[in-house]
Parts: structure tokens; sequence; C-alpha cells
């Protein structure tokens, strides 16, 4: 019934675990680098 709205809280937590994985402690304005 909301797999739409499923994958989409889903989505934002693998970015964050990805992210928290490749160092959480990177700064803000150098996660939109790597992203381009």
């Amino acid at each position: 019934m909301g797999s739409m709205g499923d994958q989409e809280s889903s989505w934002p937590r693998l970015v964050i675990s990805i992210a928290q994985r490749r160092g959480a402690s990177l700064p803000s304005p150098q996660v939109g680098e790597w992203t381009s």
C-alpha cells in the first residue's frame, strides 16, 4: 500500500548510512561535491 512512501523513507536513511560509512565527519559542503 505505501510502497512509494516506504522507498522514500528508506532512501534518505540509506544515504545517511553510506555517508556515515564514508565518514560522518565530512563537512556538509563536501557532501554536495562528491554527489556532483
